[in-house]
């Protein structure tokens, strides 16, 4: 039997239904969303969700046949889907074989057998003993446990990275394709603001939605973003975290400003959850704790992309990237400097190579495991950044605009938000020691020496 919302693609016959795709079936677990839209020649097979920013009435039979009515060749089906936002996996069926792919981010995930036999939303559920052993057996694997880019710990299993497709038993790159042009924050700050409030109204017409307000950039711009919306906006109250009670003090003020009501949620961060058949290397999770059971999550996931969380290194190595990544052995740094060899492309169409790194690892891997594990639990967690047409928007911005500790593009978009409301601007972010230290070694000019002196001196992994 297939896991709650998981899906198996396979050539062989397993038990259950199936939809069948010529040599292959499609097995989907309970309440996984699909929808199927077919013109001549040709179908899209949708599993998960997607939205229209610029028609948020939309749904998902909307969206398909409304691509279908601007373009039929699968290469164009692929990059018309830049445009949308959601959690999803792509199948189009046509003459010449059959593509897959996922949203921006892949965080409805994919994973195949290198024979191309059989995809998946875990590789646990593709038949395999062949696996790889010392670094997954690693105490510092143990404790992340997620993978390092398309690697996973059985030797014939890889995951689909962000902006590659799969068609006739090749992974093929699709995205950049073309030079992202610079423009000025002023023009990226209303059209994303445009976007996200596009998105969020979307998901509102299809579920009851709660979006956490913290301290932080992305949670004050989702909870601007969704003001004239019908939402809940909610706050953990978690006492093993510093900082907790700053952010439900600014929680409060924030949503107090605009008369919404916060819901104070407490909660107790779990143990490892251990009982999931159906993921694998499970994680502890907080399956939407207080918020009812129905009710979709939003967060500011992907935004990070646009955010420089890695750092302004110019020529970093795979060893270097491993370390940064809280590993110092060999394997991590073989499949960082692999992946290195993309950097003259990103380079070529102006493209921070730290950036797509973030965008191709870290997302793909940390933040889509943490879908798929909630997902397995019942839970729906979207990320309105996970556009690739908005995420092209925010990089197309000078990386000093978006730096982590100071994103200047984000307070440019909460001041559009807000009607520069002198309350909602001075109202301060994350305002931990960390944080000001930070602040102020960078008003010296000196974040960046550190920084450095960090990454060769291998004192402290960053990201």
């Amino acid at each position: 039997m297939i896991p709650k919302r998981q899906f198996i693609l396979t050539k062989k016959n397993l038990d259950g239904d199936y939809k069948e795709m010529g040599e292959y079936k499609l097995y989907l677990g309970l309440e996984e969303e699909y929808i199927l839209a077919k013109s001549i020649g040709i179908e899209i097979h949708l599993i998960g969700n997607i939205y229209d920013w610029e028609k948020p009435y939309f749904s998902n039979e909307d969206i398909l046949y409304n691509i279908f009515w601007e373009l039929f060749y699968p290469s164009d089906i692929i990059y018309r889907f830049n445009h949308y936002c959601g959690e999803y996996v792509v199948i189009i069926r046509w003459i010449g074989g059959i593509y897959i792919f996922n949203d921006a981010a892949a965080q409805k995930e994919i994973y195949y057998d290198t024979e191309f036999n059989c995809f998946a939303s875990q590789p646990i559920l593709i038949d395999s003993e062949n696996y790889q052993e010392n670094f997954y057996n690693s105490q510092k694997f143990i404790k992340k446990s997620y993978f390092i880019l398309d690697e996973t710990h059985r030797k014939n299993v890889k995951h689909l990275l962000p902006n590659h497709y799969i068609y006739n038993n090749k992974v093929k790159r699709f995205y950049p394709n073309k030079p992202n042009l610079i423009t000025d924050s002023d023009s990226a700050a209303g059209k994303a603001n445009n976007m996200i409030k596009g998105y969020l109204e979307a998901m509102s017409l299809r579920h009851n939605i709660a979006i956490a307000v913290t301290g932080g950039f992305d949670t004050r711009i989702l909870f601007l973003a969704s003001k004239d919306l019908d939402c809940q906006y909610y706050i953990h109250q978690i006492p093993e975290i510093k900082n907790n009670d700053i952010d439900v003090r600014i929680a409060r003020k924030l949503t107090g400003i605009y008369n919404k009501k916060l819901d104070i949620i407490p909660y107790k961060i779990q143990d490892k959850t251990q009982d999931i058949d159906g993921i694998d290397f499970p994680r502890y999770l907080n399956p939407g704790v207080g918020l009812d059971k129905d009710v979709v999550m939003i967060n500011g996931n992907i935004s990070e992309v646009a955010r420089n969380r890695i750092g302004y290194y110019r020529n970093l190595s795979g060893i270097d990237l491993a370390f940064l990544s809280g590993y110092d052995i060999e394997y991590p740094a073989t499949i960082y400097s692999r992946w290195l060899l993309n950097k003259p492309l990103f380079d070529t169409l102006n493209y921070n190579y730290l950036d797509m790194l973030y965008w191709e690892d870290r997302m793909t891997n940390w933040a889509a495991k943490f879908k798929t594990e909630m997902a397995f639990f019942g839970r729906t967690v979207l990320s309105p950044f996970n556009s690739r047409e908005l995420l092209e928007v925010l990089l197309g911005t000078k990386r000093s605009l978006r730096d982590f500790y100071d994103t200047k593009l984000y307070k440019i978009m909460i001041s559009k938000l807000c009607e520069n409301k002198p309350e909602i601007i001075n109202l301060s972010f994350n305002p931990t020691i960390k944080r000001k230290f930070i602040l102020i070694a960078k008003q010296l000019r000196l974040f960046r020496i550190f920084k450095y002196i960090n990454l060769k001196l291998r004192i402290t992994p960053e990201f």
